[in-house]
C-alpha cells in the first residue's frame, strides 16, 4: 500500500504536468474559464505549484495544504485523488473566505490543525522550494544560536520574532510571477 506522502507527490507531479489548455481540452473548464483564469498567453506552459503541507495523524492520516498557484479546477483535483489515492474527500476553502491575512493564514493552520483537534497530533510539515526561499531554514537556525551564544542580554521570544519578521522583510522583493524567474522557477 503507497503512503499518503508518495500519494501528495504523485498528485504534485500531476499538476505539475498539466497545462490550461489540457485543463480545456479534457473538459474540466470551459473555454470561458480557460480564457478568466489564465489569459491568452501560456496555454501550453504547466502549472506553478507552491504549497505548505501539514502532516497529522487524524483519521488514517491527513495532510493539509496552503496551495498558491494558477487556478486548479475542484474535479480535476478529486479526479486525480481518487485515482491515486482512491479516496474521493477533498475538502477546498478559499483563503479569502477565511478573511486571513499571512499571519492569520499561518494562525489558522496552527489552532485549527494542530492544536485544536482532538486526539490528532501534528506530525510534519514539508513545503515547495520556493514558498519562503531556498536557505530560510539556515537562516533562522543561524539566528536562534545566534541569539542564544552570542547575544550579551537574551532576546525575548517577541524579539526574536521581531528580528525574524524583519530579516525575511529584507529577502522579499517585488514580484509580478507567483514562480522567482531570478532562480528558474
Amino acid at each position: 500500500i503507497k503512503t499518503i506522502a508518495y500519494n501528495f507527490r504523485k498528485l504534485k507531479q500531476r499538476i505539475k504536468r498539466m497545462t490550461p489548455y489540457k485543463l480545456y481540452h479534457q473538459g474540466y473548464i470551459s473555454h470561458r474559464q480557460l480564457i478568466h483564469y489564465y489569459g491568452h498567453n501560456y496555454l501550453s506552459k504547466n502549472l506553478n505549484c507552491e504549497y505548505f503541507k501539514v502532516n497529522t495523524n487524524e483519521g488514517h492520516n491527513v495532510i493539509h495544504i496552503l496551495y498558491r498557484g494558477e487556478y486548479i479546477p475542484y474535479n480535476y483535483l478529486v479526479d486525480n485523488w481518487q485515482d491515486i489515492h482512491n479516496s474521493w474527500n477533498i475538502n477546498i476553502e478559499s483563503i479569502d473566505s477565511l478573511n486571513k491575512n499571512d499571519t492569520g493564514v499561518a494562525g489558522y493552520l496552527v489552532s485549527q490543525y494542530i492544536t485544536n483537534q482532538e486526539k490528532a497530533t501534528y506530525t510534519r510539515y514539508s513545503q515547495s522550494i520556493n514558498w519562503v526561499y531556498p536557505g530560510y531554514a539556515k537562516d533562522w537556525y543561524e539566528l536562534r544560536i545566534g541569539v542564544k551564544y552570542r547575544v550579551p542580554i537574551p532576546w525575548s521570544k517577541q524579539e526574536l520574532y521581531d528580528h525574524w519578521d524583519k530579516h525575511l522583510y529584507n529577502k522579499t522583493y517585488l514580484q509580478s510571477y507567483l514562480f522567482d524567474p531570478w532562480s528558474g522557477g
